[in-house]
C-alpha cells in the first residue's frame, strides 16, 4: 500500500512539474511582447522595465470602453521602460512598444490617442501630425498647469506595421527638438 502511495504522488509531482514548463498564465503574444525593444538608455537617467497589459493601458486616461476598442484593434501587448533622474534636460522619460495584431490596429490606437489628447493630459492639449523615423503618428504637448517651474509634457505616439512607439518626456530642458531627436532613436 505504501509503494501505492508512493507511486501515486511520484506520478502526481511529475504531472505538476511537465505542466508548470508550459509557462501557464501568458496570454496570446506574451512571450513577444515581454521581449520588445524599448528605448535603451537616456543619459543621467536610470531606468525600469515593466510588461504592458490593456489594464495598464486603460489606466493612463478615464475613457469608458478602452479595453473593449484594444480588444477590437487585437492588441498583443507592451513593453515600457521608464526613466527617471535629475538631469537639466529630462527628469522623467518613457519609452514604449505595443504590438498588434494587424498594422490597421496599431494605426488605429494611435489616432484613438491623438484624438483623446485632453482625456490624457488636459484640455489645452495640442496634437500635430508627426513622422518620427519613417513611423506616422502624433506629437502632443501636454495643456500647462500654469505652474511656475512647470516642465512640459511631450509625447510622440507613432506607428509602423503592427509595432506603436510611444516616447514620453518630461524636464526642465524638454523641447520639441530634444523629444524629436530622442524619439528618432526609438525602437
Amino acid at each position: 500500500m505504501a509503494r501505492g502511495v508512493y507511486l501515486v504522488t511520484t506520478a502526481t509531482l511529475c504531472a505538476c512539474l511537465v505542466a508548470g514548463c508550459g509557462g501557464g498564465g501568458e496570454t496570446a503574444g506574451g512571450g513577444a511582447t515581454a521581449t520588445l525593444p524599448v528605448l535603451r538608455a537616456v543619459p543621467g537617467l536610470s531606468g525600469q522595465d515593466r510588461v504592458l497589459d490593456a489594464e495598464a493601458l486603460t489606466h493612463d486616461a478615464p475613457l469608458p470602453g478602452l479595453a473593449g476598442d484594444l480588444e477590437r484593434w487585437g492588441f498583443l501587448g507592451g513593453r515600457e521602460r521608464e526613466f527617471k533622474g535629475d538631469s537639466k534636460t529630462f527628469t522623467d522619460v518613457v519609452s514604449r512598444t505595443l504590438l498588434f495584431r494587424r498594422p490597421a490596429g496599431a494605426a488605429a490606437y494611435v489616432a484613438f490617442v491623438a484624438g483623446h489628447a485632453a482625456s490624457y493630459w488636459g484640455p489645452g492639449t495640442a496634437v500635430r501630425p508627426v513622422t518620427s523615423a519613417g513611423r506616422a503618428g502624433f506629437f502632443v504637448r501636454g495643456a500647462s498647469c500654469g505652474c511656475h517651474r512647470e516642465s512640459p509634457i511631450l509625447v510622440t505616439v507613432v506607428s509602423q506595421r503592427s509595432r506603436v512607439s510611444w516616447l514620453l518626456v518630461n524636464g526642465p530642458g524638454a523641447t520639441r527638438a530634444r523629444a524629436q531627436a530622442l524619439a528618432e532613436r526609438m525602437p
